[in-house]
Order: structure tokens, then sequence, then C-alpha cells
């Protein structure tokens, strides 16, 4: 990525600090990372990657996205405060929370609402306690609006907005970080034919999502959504000429 000419980027989820920490260190090269640390979900949400002979989930029970920090399971206000907190403690600079179904996840469909008000307020407070925002997964407008009325600052992904929506957060000065996936070759393959059909739903909808953003003025990120493909990291630089 430095190589690439990427000097700062941030990292919305997975187990990222301790490659933070040797670059920081100049123990290898890589740019400055803000991390977010493990993704915050609901059981059955986007970041729960559990095989179903994993449910019901015993006390104490942690798959190995847990372990490794890519994923923090939280059901409850009580649970949604403490990985906020855990994040926070081993240097997240914002937090990441799933907020609406996923494509790569088994169990959700794209159009649901993860999390209740109340349990996303909880990691919007621990945040801004430590002046800091949170961040989320989110498609679709309810989704997207549940999400914003809670005080999240920014939206990952949004292809599946609606003009309304999109105005929406024109209006109340919300970052949008989507990812110009108008080419195959710059998105994830998925061999799962459910997350691939979600994936083709998803795609399908991100220029309309882009025209809409700039037609109402709203605060555009450049997001590249790269994950388990090496090829695929290697087009940031093509991901960034095609937005």
């Amino acid at each position: 990525m430095l190589l690439r000419g990427f000097t700062s980027g941030r990292d919305v989820g997975g187990p990222i600090f301790g490659l933070k920490r040797a670059i920081d260190q100049g123990l290898v090269p890589g740019p400055r990372i803000w991390p977010s640390g493990a993704m915050i979900s609901q059981t059955a949400g986007h970041g729960d990657f559990r095989l179903p002979t994993d449910f019901p989930a015993r006390p104490g029970d942690h798959s190995y996205a847990e372990r490794i920090n890519a994923t923090a399971i939280a059901d409850g206000v009580p649970a949604v405060l403490s990985r906020t907190r855990e994040q926070l403690a081993m240097g997240a600079s914002q937090i990441k929370v799933m907020a609406g179904g996923g494509v790569s996840s088994l169990y959700d469909p794209l159009d649901v609402n993860q999390y209740t008000p109340a349990e996303m307020r909880a990691a919007v407070d621990a945040a801004a306690n430590w002046g800091t925002y949170v961040t989320v997964h989110a498609y679709t407008p309810n989704a997207v609006r549940q999400a914003v009325e809670a005080g999240v600052q920014c939206i990952e992904h949004g292809q599946l907005l609606d003009e309304e929506t999109v105005k929406f957060l024109g209006e109340k000065g919300i970052w949008l970080s989507l990812q110009p996936f108008t080419l195959k070759k710059d998105a994830t393959s998925y061999a799962n034919p459910a997350s691939a059909a979600k994936h083709a739903q998803m795609v399908a909808g991100t220029d309309q999502a882009y025209k809409w953003a700039k037609q109402h003025k709203v605060k555009v990120a450049f997001g590249t959504d790269a994950l388990f493909d090496p090829n695929l990291t290697a087009r940031q630089g093509m991901q960034l000429l095609r937005r």
C-alpha cells in the first residue's frame, strides 16, 4: 500500500493493531494506519462468522475470528459497551459497528437492520467518551437512518440507499465511504451462491449512489473494501482512478 503511494488509511475492521505498532516503531515500512480493531457485531450479524454447529453458544465460547480480534460478538448494551471499550483500550482510533446485512456473512439478508437503537447508542456514547466516533457497515436506507439517528458519523458502503436517504446524509454532514464497484475485477468474488447473489445486488447500486451523493453534496470518502484477495488490493490505485 505504501509503495503504491498511499501514505495513510483507515483500517475499518480486523486484527491490525500488531502491524500498526510495528509500522509506528519503524520495524517494517508501511502507511500511517487509523485502526478500528475488531468489527463489533450482534449475533447473526455481518461480523458473526461462527458455524451453525456453534449454536447455541455457551458462556465463554469464542470463535477463531473473535480470538484473533477480527470480530467481536456483542448482544445487549453492557456487552456493546465492553467490546467497544476493549477496542479503544487496544488503540482503536474509531469504532466499527455492523449496522445492517452483509454480503460475505451467512445468516443475514442485505435488508435487515442490526442492533437496536439503544445498543448502537451505547457504542456511540463509549466512543464519544474517548473523543472519537463510530462508523458502520450498512447498505440500506433503514439501517443507515437508524445508525445516524443513534449518533453515527460515517457510513461504510451505502450502495443500496435511496435518494431521500442520501439527501439526509448530506443535510446531516455524515461521511459516506463508498467503493467504486463498476468493474468485476475491482470487487471481491464469492464462491457461495447466496453471497454472490447479494454481491450482485449491491454492486448494481454503485453508480446511482455516487450520482446522488454528488448531487446532494455528501462528503464521500474513498473506500476499497479490499479483503480476501491480494490481487484486489493491488488494484487500489485503479480503484481511486475509477472513483
